[in-house]
């Protein structure tokens, strides 16, 4: 998929996708309970070439920073965290 984030192209197709994971991403609102529930979706997380990141859920995507990438992979998905920056020292 292709997004124009910040007049930048983000092209999931050139991005390495760094982690895929179900998570919530969102709330939809339900007509036979008339509330908004939890919106559980498959989230994921690319790199671009020149060091760009971008969180894709849904068909909709947001470009996030490194500090923003490395936290997001630190809540869900260490391992990566832990083969793109290294251990994180033990409290």
């Amino acid at each position: 998929m292709v997004f124009i984030i910040n007049e930048k192209i983000y092209d999931t197709e050139k991005m390495e996708q760094l982690s895929q994971c179900d998570i919530q991403c969102g709330r939809e609102y339900n007509t036979g309970t008339g509330a908004f529930e939890r919106k559980i979706g498959r989230v994921s997380l690319y790199v671009s070439k020149k060091g760009n990141y971008l969180l894709e859920c849904g068909g909709e995507a947001i470009a996030i920073s490194k500090k923003e990438a490395k936290r997001f992979l630190q809540k869900y998905d260490y391992e990566v965290y832990r083969r793109l920056f290294g251990e994180l020292k033990e409290a």
